[in-house]
């Protein structure tokens, strides 16, 4: 059964700095990047927005897509963006650049973030705001630090309640810990192209 108290939220934000283009557009054996993130959560949720930049881009059949609604730069106002919008009182956000989300590892984070209203993988000292499950308790501090132009999504830790999946746990779901291989540059599309047949769906 999909979760309907959870809000599915692909950032799409714009064009990469160091691939030189839109990533979510990329296409990765035959399908654009991006859909690989909205069908992975199509499977947990029962709402899905895209939160881009420039919300004219992107035209997905039964998805919703909003554009930024505050000022500022970085995925903290894609993060903004969504929550505002959000009928749910949480968003779980996938960047775009992440076609191997694991489903499943989505479905455990979201059945056991134990009402913080940050819940965020951390692997050995390394955390991932990007696959994450926020509160709309976030949207003050978020603010906060748009308007003083602190575009770090941590910035806001320090204001909310944050609670951690733990790399062990998160383990016995995605061992190889593919749900947070992010494409990047040219060199990280290879190696995804390279194993696709073991790890997109």
């Amino acid at each position: 059964m999909r979760n309907n108290h959870i809000t599915g939220v692909v950032l799409a934000g714009g064009k990469s700095g160091r691939m030189g283009l839109d990533k979510a557009s990329i296409i990765v054996d035959g399908r654009q990047m991006i859909m690989y993130v909205v069908d992975a959560l199509r499977k947990v949720f029962c709402d899905i927005l895209i939160s881009a930049k420039n919300a004219e881009d992107f035209h997905i059949p039964g998805i919703k897509t909003i554009g930024d609604c505050i000022e500022g730069s970085g995925p903290l106002v894609g993060i903004y963006s969504a929550l505002s919008v959000s009928e749910s009182p949480y968003c779980f956000v996938v960047a775009c650049d992440m076609p191997c989300a694991d489903p499943d590892l989505i479905k455990w984070m979201s059945t056991v973030c134990n009402g913080y209203d940050v819940f965020i993988p951390r692997i050995g000292s390394f955390v991932e705001p990007l696959f994450a499950l926020y509160s709309k308790k976030c949207m003050g501090p978020i603010k906060d630090s748009l308007l003083t132009r602190n575009y770090h999504v941590r910035s806001i830790f320090s204001k909310v309640n944050v609670g951690y999946a733990n790399e062990d746990d998160i383990r016995k779901i995605d061992p190889e810990l593919r749900s947070f291989m992010n494409i990047n540059t040219e060199e990280d599309l290879k190696a995804l192209l390279n194993i696709k047949n073991t790890v997109l769906p």
